[in-house]
């Protein structure tokens, strides 16, 4: 794949290859970044990408260690995005997002309490209780999504500054204190300039 810019040919070559059998590729996706910048990893807890009202493109639940995915049928009138935040990844479960190493990154968390609901029914304050570490450093402890939102509006938690492990990776492991963690969305995005 080559292009012309400023009079100068820049050109990507891709050798796909396998041990057994004829290599197969469907699609190819090439975005325009920054030089010396990772492109931001936007990851929705759906099976299908998402383009928001800011052309964000969400990735499907990717990176993921062990918890569950469900998707809620219902419709909030808080945002006009928010329905999208209606999935979740449910349980004890980690992500771990590759990064380049020798970066620093913001890290966002997008939570909706989509089970617990109103304190006449099983929810309320106290139902779902949970912790948020990155790389073995505690992000969030004891949250409570309905303690600081209620039932079903969108809130976000945003990091700065996480170092990656020797890995190049961003572990976000979500532990469960009372009933289980829970997460909508994640986002990484590259502080370097």
């Amino acid at each position: 794949i080559c292009r012309c810019e400023d009079m100068r040919i820049q050109c990507l070559h891709l050798h796909i290859s396998t041990v057994i059998g004829t290599p197969s590729l469907s699609a190819i996706e090439i975005l325009k970044g920054t030089p010396h910048k990772q492109i931001p990893i936007r990851i929705i807890t759906q099976p299908t990408p998402y383009t928001d009202r800011a052309g964000r493109v969400w990735h499907p639940d990717n990176y993921f260690i062990g918890g569950r995915q469900l998707s809620h049928n219902m419709l909030s009138t808080d945002s006009p995005d928010a329905d999208w935040l209606f999935s979740e990844r449910y349980g004890h479960f980690m992500y771990a997002i590759p990064v380049d190493p020798r970066d620093r990154y913001t890290v966002v968390l997008h939570f909706v309490e989509l089970f617990f609901g109103s304190e006449e029914s099983v929810g309320g304050v106290g139902r779902r209780v949970f912790r948020v570490m990155c790389n073995g450093n505690i992000l969030l402890d004891d949250f409570d999504i309905y303690k600081e939102a209620g039932f079903d509006k969108p809130i976000e938690k945003a990091y700065y500054h996480l170092k990656p492990n020797a890995q190049g990776k961003l572990n976000l492991t979500f532990e469960p204190i009372t009933n289980y963690a829970t997460v909508s969305a994640v986002e990484v995005i590259d502080e370097s300039n």
